[in-house]
């Protein structure tokens, strides 16, 4: 708070004291001379509070635009950090990802993938990563993201009613209707892609999972390649992005992972319907690499020891934990950048 604005206020405080006090003793006067001085005398203290609350007006607007100006401009600026993040590593899913994209054909294609322990790796780095990568291919792209809020219902029918939210419908539908309105939208070139965010904190995950392939994912396939086929509709692709944010080792168990070599595309059956994108923590080598690199430190662009020093320090205090390393850097990048 300005030392300005603490003084009017102050003296806002003492006046409406003082009007308070004559106010009570206009109240208490009975001669006509006296109480038309007093109320003269209230009337100039009551236009001097107004002069003094408007000046804090202005002084409190310009307060907030300042600092909504500097919160924009660090949101600005940890948006650009946040963009060059995905080149510190995430080589296997990329790889993965780009292996997978190459299969695909004229034909109606579609891919599952899986990001697990997605909170504590940063799979949403990856996951904005392979979301961009598909909207730069075409002209009618479209993500459904889907994400489950506290105190909302968290089973099967409440993942089909979000995605029919997308679609349009307001009451309660089928999958097939769902699936039905998904063909309708395509066009030559379309690409869908489900996004949900956070599979673990759904009722029995492994179940809905069973559910979801059987019963949406892979009906969907089927009929997008009818209706493509029907319509002469090509290069139209499908992607399910399913991150857990905790990391759930046993549902890299159940039965419908491809290794990525051999998965196709354009073939998805269900026992092949799903392909593990690995996250790893981050070496201390990978953190310098991109600090000298991609993403070199405000205050040391020019001075590659100091940024190796960072990032070694960077390592250490993280231990290569992706959501500690990228708080971090954005923590010392800001001081940097701000002074």
């Amino acid at each position: 708070m300005s030392r300005k604005l603490k003084g009017l206020r102050q003296r806002l405080s003492d006046i409406e004291e003082e009007i308070a006090i004559a106010e009570n003793q206009l109240k208490a006067t009975n001669d006509n001379l006296q109480y038309k001085r007093q109320k003269e005398a209230i009337d100039t203290l009551y236009d001097r509070c107004d002069e003094i609350e408007a000046e804090i007006q202005e002084i409190e607007a310009q307060l907030s635009t300042n600092t909504s100006t500097k919160t924009s401009v660090k949101s600005s600026f940890s948006k650009e950090i946040s963009k060059k993040l995905i080149f510190l590593d995430y080589c296997k899913s990329k790889q993965y990802f780009g292996e997978i994209s190459e299969k695909f054909t004229e034909s109606v294609g579609a891919a599952a993938l899986l990001l697990n322990g997605a909170y504590r790796l940063r799979g949403d780095i990856m996951s904005q990563y392979i979301e961009d990568t598909l909207a730069a291919q075409g002209s009618d792209f479209q993500v459904f993201p889907i994400e489950f809020a506290p105190g909302e219902p968290k089973d099967r029918d409440a993942l089909l009613y979000k995605i029919l939210g997308y679609l349009g419908e307001s009451e309660p539908a089928t999958s097939e209707q769902a699936i039905a309105k998904i063909c309708q939208s395509l066009q030559l070139g379309s690409i869908r892609v489900f996004k949900i965010h956070n599979w673990d904190d759904l009722q029995d995950p492994y179940s809905v999972l069973k559910w979801f392939l059987d019963c949406f994912w892979l009906p969907l396939i089927e009929r997008c390649q009818s209706h493509c086929q029907q319509e002469d509709l090509v290069n139209v692709k499908l992607f399910l992005l399913i991150a857990c944010q905790a990391n759930d080792p046993e549902i890299l168990q159940q039965p419908y992972y491809a290794e990525c070599n051999i998965y196709d595309p354009c073939n998805v059956c269900c026992e092949k319907s799903l392909v593990h994108l690995p996250l790893f923590p981050w070496t201390k080598e990978q953190i310098k690499n991109w600090m000298c690199s991609s993403c070199p430190p405000p205050k040391f662009r020019k001075n590659r020891r100091a940024a190796k020093d960072l990032a070694s320090s960077v390592y250490r205090r993280t231990e290569g934990v992706p959501v500690n390393v990228v708080d971090l850097i954005l923590e010392e990048y800001q001081k940097m950048e701000a002074g």
